[in-house]
């Protein structure tokens, strides 16, 4: 026996779902606002200017493409503006979605930079991480031998914080026992 599944046959089970249409709903209402805003006929973000035909095909671009580029033109015009917040060094090359820097931006620098833009992105977050360069094998192994290296100093530090922590809760427990021994001296039980 085949099973088949077409397309419209997942689509009418995901809509059927009540938390999906919900979901599926909302963000049609988000779209509409979104285009509602940026009805201009002569849509400009930045120096991009919008154009309702695609220029490659000649053909009337489609609500989602419009949708598409205002995202693109806005995540272009952030990414501008947070390269010029960062100064303490110059973007090596930046892509649609992505700025590369030379070394890791401190967290202060990307928080600094991040709240400066809240006025004008408010839902904005940027997140940042290391990027390691195409190399050889014995780089990499290298890399790795140092993070090892650093977690085995890692647990012995934790083992030696470990014995001098029961050594501190013994010497508490006999200051306690003494100290209730003492008590009861000055103090006999009835």
């Amino acid at each position: 026996m085949a099973v088949t599944c077409s397309r419209s046959g997942v689509y009418q089970r995901l809509i059927a779902n009540q938390i999906f249409r919900f979901i599926y709903e909302e963000l049609q209402e988000v779209n509409k606002t979104i285009l509602d805003y940026f009805s201009d006929k002569d849509l400009v973000i930045d120096n991009a200017i919008y154009s309702p035909i695609d220029p490659k095909t000649g053909k009337t671009r489609t609500t989602r493409q419009k949708l598409a580029w205002i995202y693109q033109a806005l995540e272009s015009k952030a990414m501008q503006q947070f390269c010029t917040l960062v100064v303490q060094q110059e973007a090596l090359l930046t892509t649609h979605d992505c700025v590369y820097f030379k070394q890791k931006l401190s967290s202060s620098v990307v928080l600094d930079a991040s709240v400066q833009l809240q006025d004008t992105f408010p839902f904005l977050r940027f997140e940042h991480e290391a990027i390691y360069p195409i190399a050889e094998d014995s780089y990499f192994a290298q890399l790795s031998s140092e993070a090892e290296q650093f977690e085995l100093e890692h647990k012995q530090r934790m083992a030696e914080e470990e014995i001098a922590a029961q050594g501190y809760l013994l010497a508490k427990a006999r200051s306690l026992s003494s100290a209730t021994a003492a008590h009861s001296a000055f103090f006999p039980a009835p």
